[in-house]
């Protein structure tokens, strides 16, 4: 009988979102929890090849004069690499929670990346060949877990976070988030039609805490359904 794998879930949002506080208190909550093994990674990066990836493309000199193409492709060789890190931990009994996943590559380097419908089009083509071929299948995160917060909500609290080093995506002005928001919302909706991982859209414009909660019930439900924890 084949071995049903381990969930995996992949958190995603916008910068501003509160993502990243998200994950710390879910490693801290998680991390008391006797019943089940889990593993945090991130994308890009996961992986040593991901990570030097990553350096290059959250460097804007770096990775500014590169083509849309061109960041999208180095995106899904990073991830290639990090799902057979994934797909290792999954065989092994652990759930993986990873802190951001193709639906952020979607948002941002599809949807937010340019204004030129052109290119867009061909970048919305690139991703779904890459992505058909790529995370597909038992690669497929099992929970996509999105932090939904307005694109001016999310560029206002981003400008005034002095917390976190700025990388080139931070400085862009509200145009490109509200593309991003865009993308999220129309990689979701395509994520529901084909089935196969769920989706779990929390609202992020509530306090910390409120989502902290929201998030880890989402989370918990989803891997009690699926490893019939107590």
């Amino acid at each position: 009988m084949k071995t049903r794998l381990t969930p995996f879930i992949a958190i995603e949002g916008m910068d501003g979102s509160g993502k990243s506080t998200l994950v710390r208190r879910l490693q801290e909550r998680l991390s008391l929890m006797s019943d089940h093994r889990y593993v945090f990674t991130r994308e890009p990066g996961g992986t040593p090849a991901g990570e030097a990836i990553r350096n290059i493309l959250l460097d804007g000199n770096l990775s500014g004069n590169a083509s849309g193409k061109t960041q999208l492709l180095g995106f899904f060789y990073a991830r290639s690499h990090h799902l057979e890190m994934i797909g290792g931990k999954r065989k092994a009994g652990f759930t993986v929670i990873s802190d951001r996943f193709d639906g952020s590559t979607f948002a941002y380097q599809v949807h937010a990346q340019t204004a030129d419908g052109n290119e867009r089009e061909e970048l919305d083509d690139l991703f779904w060949t890459l992505r058909n071929n790529i995370v597909y299948g038992e690669n497929a995160p099992t929970l996509y877990l999105y932090l939904d917060l307005p694109p001016k909500t999310a560029y206002a609290r981003r400008d005034a976070d002095s917390s976190q080093a700025k990388n080139h995506y931070d400085t862009m002005p509200l145009a490109f988030y509200e593309r991003q928001h865009a993308g999220y919302d129309d990689f979701l909706s395509e994520i529901e039609r084909h089935g196969g991982s769920e989706v779990a859209r929390i609202d992020a414009s509530q306090s910390p805490d409120e989502v902290f909660e929201d998030a880890f019930q989402a989370i918990l439900e989803h891997i009690r359904s699926r490893l019939i924890l107590p």
